[in-house]
């Protein structure tokens, strides 16, 4: 289980990645980039989410 949760924060990430760099610096306030905004809040917070999910599985193995 462990090793999934470290695939899929690995994939978050990846996720938070692709869409900081699909913004259009052109047009910072256009309405795609607002989109553009809200997904890359959204993979952050997925992204933090998995990352503490694999910490607590990390503490409890280590109990």
């Amino acid at each position: 289980m462990r090793i999934f949760r470290i695939v899929l924060l690995g994939l978050a990430m990846a996720l938070f990645a692709i869409n900081f760099w699909a913004i259009d610096y052109q047009d910072l306030w256009g309405k795609n980039s607002q989109w553009a905004y809200l997904r890359i809040l959204a993979a952050f917070i997925i992204v933090i989410f998995v990352l503490r999910m694999v910490k607590q599985d990390i503490r409890n193995k280590k109990r």
